[in-house]
């Protein structure tokens, strides 16, 4: 073997160790997950079941701990009978886990609505009786002059579906006094056959006096009227149903640049992986606020 063919082999066999032992680096970088200690709740499965679909069966997981904390609190807990919007409140979900918990409905956090059809999340409310109240129909233009509306500014650019990841926090978006009415008016819309109309749905600005400001970062609960006086009881809800979507996170896979992280997802179909091993799974969730008092005034 001549010394310039040792030489190479040497070189080649240096290359070679230098390259796994960086692939190898890199993998168990990029596969790092945070310690999950308390308050953190590792999110892993107790038990399962089986969901039969047209299309096949679907696992959907339940939780040794459940991993969203709801939190509510309210302004001042009093309000008055009779009318609408006189209770004002704060309610937080909290992702307690060490994975992402995908595409929370947001819509609860974020509409002036009544909630009857709340994706997720609910109010649940017992008036003096102990009797559970149902949620009055949403705001229409029925109601006439309504004198709140929501300050949208502090939602997530992703808007109704949020991606919850491990320590984050989303809080409702605030109320602000500016009054309005539904209006209905018939619009011109594009059909496949032609030229139709349609009615749609719009905010007019109006002027209202006698409605006070609410606190800064709280809601009105404008879902709910209190017909008789005495003590009630609130909480909020969290039941995702079965199609709750989690992952694991990985920090320093999280932080890479989209591109690049499409490149190593290509090296992955050549065989060169250092990706982290996801793990989708559909978690039913569960969370529920402490329960408040709060006393209606004639």
């Amino acid at each position: 073997m001549s010394p310039q063919f040792r030489s190479l082999v040497k070189r080649t066999s240096l290359t070679v160790v230098v390259l796994a032992l960086l692939f190898t680096g890199l993998r168990i970088v990029l596969n790092y997950q945070r310690p999950c200690e308390p308050p953190c709740r590792p999110l892993r499965p107790a038990g399962k079941k089986i969901i039969k679909e047209p299309w096949g069966e679907r696992v959907v997981y339940l939780p040794q701990q459940q991993p969203l904390e709801l939190t509510l609190e309210l302004d001042k807990p009093s309000a008055r009978a009779k009318i609408r919007f006189t209770l004002h409140y704060k309610v937080a979900v909290h992702n307690l886990s060490d994975s992402i918990i995908n595409t929370v409905r947001a819509d609860f956090f974020m509409e002036q609505t009544s909630l009857a059809s709340h994706n997720g999340f609910y109010f649940k409310i017992w008036d003096p009786s102990g009797k559970e109240l149902a949620p009055l129909y949403p705001l229409s233009e029925k109601d006439g002059v309504i004198p709140y509306d929501v300050d949208l500014g502090v939602m997530p650019e992703n808007g109704r579906h949020v991606d919850l990841v491990p320590g984050e926090t989303l809080k409702n978006a605030p109320s602000v006094l500016r009054p309005f009415r539904w209006e209905e008016s018939w619009k011109e819309v594009r059909e496949p056959d032609g030229i139709g109309t349609a009615i749609a749905k719009g905010k007019v600005r109006v002027q209202a006096k006698g409605w006070p400001a609410p606190a800064p970062g709280f809601r009105v609960l404008d879902g709910y009227r209190f017909e008789t006086a005495g003590r009630y009881r609130i909480q909020v809800v969290y039941d995702s149903g079965e199609f709750q979507y989690t992952a694991p996170i990985y920090p320093a896979w999280s932080a890479l640049p989209n591109k690049l992280r499409t490149l190593l997802w290509f090296l992955k179909d050549l065989g060169i992986d250092v990706t982290p091993p996801y793990t989708y799974r559909d978690y039913e969730l569960h969370a529920e606020s402490k329960v408040l008092d709060f006393e209606v005034m004639p």
